[in-house]
């Protein structure tokens, strides 16, 4: 047991140099060349603080776009370069009630994303159905295909032979029935 907790330090403090490592490097100043004639302050940035300003810029941008999906995969990749800013922030420790946060967000969206692409595929499967599909393009085909399929699964298929009644004049007829 004292070999494996011997082994379980070195692992740790193999990680906390990375750790280390990878916190040198996102935060270590770096100057960006500007012409002294433009401005003779010198400016200076940090990797982590690019990270945060484009977690932001991206935040920004997901206000401009109209596709849900688009906006969450936007969402998603603001809400990464956020953890990136706030494990490795320029005070030199981690700030974990943002990161948690935004993991959870990234949780979240990831889970949206998955299922708007697991419903069209669900969509595609129903339009292999040439009945569906015939249905689809004569009758529905302003609707999207994930939305026609989620109005299928919606039903019930009753098949129906040739003398029974479906439907009745002047009758209490609550039941829709689409062919």
């Amino acid at each position: 047991q004292q070999q494996t907790f011997h082994q379980q330090q070195q692992q740790q403090q193999q990680f906390i140099s990375l750790r280390d490592k990878i916190n040198l490097f996102l935060n270590q100043p770096r100057s960006l060349p500007i012409p002294r004639w433009i401005s003779p302050q010198r400016v200076t940035f940090t990797y982590s603080e690019m990270f945060g300003h484009a977690s932001f810029l991206l935040v920004a941008i997901s206000y401009a776009v109209d596709d849900h999906l688009q906006l969450r995969l936007i969402a998603i990749a603001g809400s990464s370069a956020m953890l990136v800013f706030t494990f490795f922030h320029p005070h030199g420790r981690p700030l974990f009630l943002p990161f948690k946060w935004n993991l959870l967000f990234i949780l979240l969206n990831s889970w949206r994303v998955a299922r708007v692409y697991f419903d069209r595929f669900r969509g595609e499967q129903f339009m292999s159905d040439s009945l569906y599909r015939n249905i689809f393009e004569h009758h529905f085909s302003v609707m999207d295909k994930t939305d026609f399929a989620r109005l299928l699964r919606l039903g019930t298929k009753e098949i129906f032979h040739k003398g029974d009644v479906v439907v009745q004049q002047d009758a209490d007829n609550r039941v829709s029935f689409n062919f």
